[in-house]
């Protein structure tokens, strides 16, 4: 990944990261503009709900249950695994449309409030067990 960065000479402005935790995590994230997951093998990922909560946009891919959070228009943008032409599109869209990037903003942050607070959580459970 960080070769096709160098490639397209994005070095200053796509940053390619591995796993990061506490206060490194925390200034990535507060630079973060959209996360960017075209994953084409996934469960849930953490980095969407913690992008999500902090009002990130996401793109990402329309696999397992990735779409039941990021929902098209409302909080992020859904495309299929391996569309490459479709995921450079959404970003340049993105970038380029600030009203948009906020409108997905808010409804990342809605989304978070409205099913995934930890008291919402427990009480979920409850009722499954």
């Amino acid at each position: 990944m960080q070769r096709l960065v160098s490639a397209y000479s994005l070095e200053d402005h796509v940053v390619v990261k591995k796993w990061i935790a506490g206060q490194e995590k925390e200034d990535v994230l507060n630079r973060t503009l959209i996360n960017i997951l075209p994953s084409y093998n996934e469960g849930l990922p953490m980095t969407i709900l913690e992008t999500l909560a902090r009002g990130i946009p996401n793109i990402s891919t329309n696999i397992a249950a990735i779409p039941e959070v990021i929902e098209e228009g409302e909080n992020g943008i859904l495309i299929e695994p391996g569309d490459i032409g479709k995921l450079s599109r959404e970003i340049q869209r993105l970038t380029m449309d600030m009203t948009l990037c906020d409108q997905l903003s808010n409804g990342a942050i809605k989304t978070i409030h409205s099913d995934f607070l930890l008291d919402q959580t427990i009480e979920k459970l409850k009722t499954i067990y």
